[in-house]
């Protein structure tokens, strides 16, 4: 049989020693195999969430997908309409200062060879 022994705050063991007197008659082991098959519970469910999560993900990139080749190609003058009519967001984290100057470089070049 495995043992187990804990260091816990006096309140906190106190709080345990009522609990598991009242609710478990005073059985530590049933106290433990009940929290244990709780956790078992939650995380099969947390596992099915996140299966589906990855499955709406996955559907959401191939919408995308199919929604950026359905579009086709814009002028750069109807492009560049959109983003003057755009409202500013915040810049995502994984965009870096770089990109950001390559990509004002880019529309600038275009707006001198258009």
């Amino acid at each position: 049989m495995l043992q187990l022994q804990l260091k816990l705050k006096p309140d906190i063991e106190k709080t345990l020693v009522e609990v598991v007197k009242n609710d478990y008659n005073g059985s530590y082991e049933k106290f433990i195999e009940t929290a244990l098959k709780r956790q078992k519970n939650i995380l099969s469910k947390l596992i099915c969430i996140s299966e589906d999560l990855g499955n709406e993900i996955e559907h959401q990139k191939n919408d995308f997908a199919n929604l950026l080749q359905n579009l086709g190609q814009g002028s750069f003058e109807e492009i560049e309409q959109v983003l003057q009519e755009r409202k500013v967001a915040k810049k995502e984290k994984g965009l870096s200062p770089e990109v950001v100057r390559r990509l004002k470089k880019k529309i600038s070049k275009q707006r001198v060879a258009g």
